[in-house]
């Protein structure tokens, strides 16, 4: 008897692991993948914009002037989507709180963290595209099409 109930705990049990390595694995997945298709919208974003960046060092903007102004554009959408997020999350999470054992619906590492992630990766993967943009030739950025 105590070998068969062994036996029905493993079982029980390895069902339980593989659903939490399942979750695990989700867990890095998806932020990752979010971050990855994140930063390619933003390099998309600033490659669209080379014609306007061409015309802004045309007429003498400073590299420093084209930086900043493709950062305002970039980051003020990042900061609306990160705002609209988390109060999406915080508007749905009362949802989840029974799937939530031992933490709060609304941790704050989480509702500080992501958007902080985001945040960072928004203000790394544009700054190299819109140094590239302000590095480039006026009369070859005009011809980008």
């Amino acid at each position: 008897m105590p070998g068969a109930m062994r036996d029905g705990m493993d079982r029980h049990l390895r069902n339980s692991r593989s659903g939490a390595l399942t979750v695990a694995f989700l867990g890095v997945v998806s932020p990752t993948l979010a971050v990855v298709g994140f930063a390619g919208l933003i390099s998309f974003s600033v490659t669209q914009r080379t014609r306007e960046i061409g015309i802004r060092l045309a007429l003498r903007a400073t590299r420093w002037e084209v930086m900043r102004v493709g950062l305002d554009r970039l980051l003020l959408p990042t900061v609306i989507g990160l705002a609209a997020g988390a109060a999406a999350a915080a508007g749905l999470a009362d949802l989840l709180r029974s799937q939530l054992y031992g933490l709060n619906s609304l941790d704050p590492v989480s509702f500080v963290g992501a958007p902080l992630l985001f945040l960072a990766v928004a203000l790394v993967f544009s700054v190299g595209p819109l140094n590239r943009a302000a590095r480039v030739d006026p009369s070859t950025a005009l011809r980008h099409e």
